[in-house]
């Protein structure tokens, strides 16, 4: 790991933007069946997703994310995250990314992403975590593994969090739709505390229980 000389003004900027880091809800899920038969099921968040949630906070704390890729002193491929704060300062940590040379482009691609989606919310000491029980994401779209299996590749248009994210970048008419929006949402699926007290917060910043 590398690191500028201070990180004092970058550490204050980070532990304010995780205090205001949503609860991220996994929003994609997969189901396949393996060559035995064997059910697997498990659920992860986008990048995109994750991105989408994070990135106003980290920008209104003067904080961004760069992954270049690059290569290490073996020439071995590698991809660096540096976490920047405005005033110059920095951390950066690199992975040995592994790739073998036998993988198509496309399977080198996943590989990346993969390790890029884990390398910046390890960075950003970002959480995710599983849907509540009961509640799936919408629109399912069938795809096939490499087995010939169909693969249930589903998405949550519109989650919670993303709607309290939304919420924060604006005012007026638009804030009182998503609050709407939250308000029916919270009949089908109740709010945790955390989400109810992020609402509360925005608004009375927003002056909107008036």
């Amino acid at each position: 790991m590398k690191t500028s000389e201070q990180l004092n003004e970058l550490a204050d900027a980070l532990s304010q933007a995780q205090g205001e880091f949503p609860e991220i809800v996994n929003n994609q899920v997969v189901d396949f069946k393996t060559k035995k038969g064997d059910s697997i099921n498990y659920s992860y968040a986008e990048m995109s997703y994750i991105v989408e949630l994070v990135r106003p906070i980290l920008s209104k704390n003067g904080l961004s994310v760069i992954q270049p890729l690059g290569t290490m002193g073996d020439d071995s491929d590698c991809l660096r995250t540096r976490l920047l704060h405005k005033s110059g300062q920095y951390i950066e940590d690199e992975i040995n990314l592994k790739i073998p040379r036998d993988k198509t482009i496309q399977d080198q691609g996943k590989i990346i992403s993969f390790m890029k989606r884990q390398a910046y919310i390890a960075m950003l000491g970002v959480t995710t975590k599983d849907p509540a029980e009961g509640v799936k994401p919408k629109k399912p779209v069938q795809k096939l593994n490499k087995q010939g299996s169909v693969v249930n590749h589903t998405r949550k248009e519109e989650t919670i969090d993303s709607l309290i994210s939304e919420l924060r970048k604006v005012d007026g008419a638009e804030a009182k739709e998503i609050l709407e929006k939250l308000r029916k949402m919270d009949t089908k699926t109740p709010l945790t505390e955390k989400q109810v007290a992020d609402i509360k917060k925005i608004q009375e910043d927003k002056g909107l229980n008036q």
